[in-house]
């Protein structure tokens, strides 16, 4: 039994890809004025999430992820999960010409919670993958760098 962490099965891993990566058609929906999000910070929301998934993926399935790891999973399914099931339902009832006023509220308001939220598990996954592998972040002249 594992105490201190547990093993990413590899279909969850392919469904977190696949999830997460097709994600970044959202940057192409914006690019597009498919959806009114603005491009820069749709990039920027996408791209730390695959930065995220990276590291995931350079976790060899054997190895136990640290419980800060695991909980950083937890965090962010929950943060990014809730974000998207808003954010989808906002844009398909717009698309509908039926707008819900109480899932425009969520979408502009949950944002200021889930956020900082997301942005915790994030760090919480890369400082465990940094640990694991014994990585240290070291800032010189003003230049930091993973060593």
């Amino acid at each position: 039994a594992l105490t201190h962490g547990f093993v990413l099965d590899d279909f969850s891993l392919m469904l977190l890809n696949i999830c997460q990566v097709a994600a970044v058609l959202e940057v192409f929906h914006a690019i597009l004025k498919w959806t009114p999000s603005p491009v820069f910070t749709t990039t920027l929301q996408i791209f730390s999430r695959v930065f995220v998934l990276y590291w995931l993926n350079i976790v060899p399935f054997e190895q136990e992820i640290s419980l800060m790891g695991i909980n950083g999973i937890a965090v962010v399914s929950v943060a990014w999960g809730i974000t998207e099931m808003v954010r989808y339902s906002h844009y398909f009832f717009s698309l509908l010409g039926k707008p819900l006023l109480i899932l425009n509220y969520l979408r502009y308001t949950l944002f200021i919670a889930l956020y900082p939220i997301g942005i915790t598990g994030e760090g919480m996954i890369l400082f465990s993958v940094m640990k694991m592998y014994e990585w240290e972040i070291s800032i010189i002249n003003g230049i930091i760098t993973i060593v």
